[in-house]
């Protein structure tokens, strides 16, 4: 509460809306409010001045005042306390412990409900996660020759880093990167020199049914002749096949072929491969006898050449 006086001591008014004052004895006097304001540690000095200002005044007869005593005491005029905004309730102590998961910012306010002060400060948690396992599934069923790449998100995280892959086909390395992997269920670790982990579990699918080739000849129709053929039969795999034949020739039939052994190796869209031999006959020589009658008389016409059936050759 703040009350005005003349210079003579008659008390002129009080602040409107506010009572007026009690008197110690015959003079009248002024009841003021106390008002507490920090003080910069810098200011903390035996030698340290206050200044006091009026900026303006309305006109009115106790909107003048001079300043007869001031006082400054260290004592503060309310309680501080703590509140950290991140607690419930108040006040609070000046150290807490709070168990965070993740990067978070604290404010803590210094206040006494009118006067207010605040602070800030950020507790950083190491993070590490693997966000993703790139995957390159074996060419064909049963290769057992996938690939992987680990893609990680570190935040504050501790070198050295260590990939810890188990599964079917285990490891370890610094990369991320693993080859020559078996289809199966893995689960990839992650652990940094700080103690954190983070685990992914992922799998890798078998590949596609690798395809597989018999072949078929058609012998040379005679002993000696190059009219034989052989013909490649894949399946399974992935279309289109292409073909590697042992004389050379690519096409899916060989053509022109004389009697022997023939080799065929296709490849499928996925780079399976897969191999047959068939091997072509060499028919044998055909062969024929006659039988032969003579004629009956001289002069007659009734002999006869008999061919007997042959044998040999290609029916």
């Amino acid at each position: 509460m703040i009350a005005y006086f003349a210079p003579n001591g008659d008390i002129l008014g009080n602040l409107p809306t506010t009572a007026l004052p009690s008197a110690n004895g015959a003079t009248p006097f002024t009841t003021w409010n106390n008002y507490c304001f920090p003080i910069p540690a810098g200011a903390f000095s035996p030698t340290t001045l206050f200044r006091m200002r009026q900026f303006n005044s309305s006109g009115n007869q106790w909107d003048h005042w001079g300043i007869d005593n001031f006082f400054v005491y260290a004592d503060p005029c309310a309680p501080f306390y703590y509140d950290w905004e991140q607690i419930p309730g108040a006040p609070d102590p000046a150290d807490v412990t709070a168990n965070v998961t993740q990067t978070t910012t604290f404010t803590v306010h210094y206040t006494n409900g009118t006067i207010d002060v605040t602070d800030q400060v950020t507790v950083v948690v190491a993070s590490i996660s693997i966000t993703n396992v790139n995957i390159t599934p074996e060419a064909c069923l049963g290769d057992n020759n996938a690939s992987i790449t680990t893609t990680v998100d570190v935040t504050g995280g501790t070198a050295p880093f260590t990939y810890t892959l188990s599964g079917p086909t285990p490891g370890s390395n610094s990369t991320g990167s693993f080859t020559g992997l078996a289809p199966g269920l893995y689960t990839m670790t992650l652990s940094d020199g700080g103690g954190c982990t983070d685990t992914y579990n992922f799998t890798i699918n078998p590949g596609p049914p690798c395809c597989s080739v018999t072949a078929t000849g058609v012998d040379p129709s005679c002993n000696g002749g190059a009219d034989g053929t052989a013909t490649a039969n894949p399946a399974n795999g992935q279309p289109p096949y292409t073909y590697a034949w042992n004389n050379g020739q690519t096409t899916q039939t060989a053509t022109g072929l004389t009697a022997g052994n023939y080799s065929v190796t296709i490849t499928d869209a996925n780079g399976c491969t897969s191999s047959a031999n068939v091997t072509l006959g060499e028919p044998t020589v055909v062969t024929a006898t006659t039988t032969p009658t003579n004629v009956s008389c001289f002069g007659g016409a009734d002999g006869q050449i008999v061919v007997n059936p042959p044998s040999g050759g290609t029916p």
